[in-house]
């Protein structure tokens, strides 16, 4: 089985992503819901150094490679719609984690002295937060961005969630 490398550079605004930047940046509804989907953004952003840390791990167990892979492509693809709607609302999205990409990865970093189970705890941990924050957007946004995160973003996040829920418990 062939693995492809995660792509340390990730940059969310290429390829195909253009600026379509709305006017109204200054209205209220549009300044708050670009602010709460950059900091989904950097979350995202967090999770794709994350993921790529833990990859590097279990490069040797394809099996446990392939589903970290689909689960930081997911949030690859996350991090992709997010950065578009931040532009689309006349944002200009964030491109680094900011302090939670610190701290993630200090767990990642306490997970790597520990082994494979410790780190798929901190994917857990970090996808626990990421659900939890996506549902707390929800409940702040309206309209396309309220429907995006419901219908695109939230069942990603989901699945990814489960996915490394279940790794976790068939590692118990």
């Amino acid at each position: 089985m062939s693995m492809q490398s995660p792509n340390p550079n990730f940059n969310p605004l290429e390829p195909g992503l253009q600026p379509q930047r709305a006017t109204s940046l200054n209205q209220p509804c549009c300044e708050g819901e670009a602010k709460e989907l950059n900091s989904l953004l950097k979350g995202e952003l967090s999770a794709l150094d994350t993921y790529a840390q833990a990859m590097k791990r279990v490069e040797a167990h394809p099996d446990l490679y392939s589903v970290l892979q689909n689960a930081r492509m997911s949030h690859e693809m996350r991090s992709r719609k997010l950065t578009q709607k931040v532009l689309d609302l006349g944002g200009e999205p964030a491109t680094g984690a900011g302090a939670w990409g610190a701290v993630a990865k200090l767990i990642e970093g306490g997970a790597t002295l520990f082994g494979n189970k410790a780190a798929i705890a901190a994917l857990e941990e970090g996808e626990d937060k990421g659900l939890k924050d996506y549902e707390n957007a929800l409940a702040k946004t309206t309209g396309s961005t309220a429907s995006m995160i419901q219908n695109e973003l939230l069942p990603e996040q989901r699945r990814s969630h489960d996915a490394i829920s279940t790794l976790k418990k068939m590692m118990s």
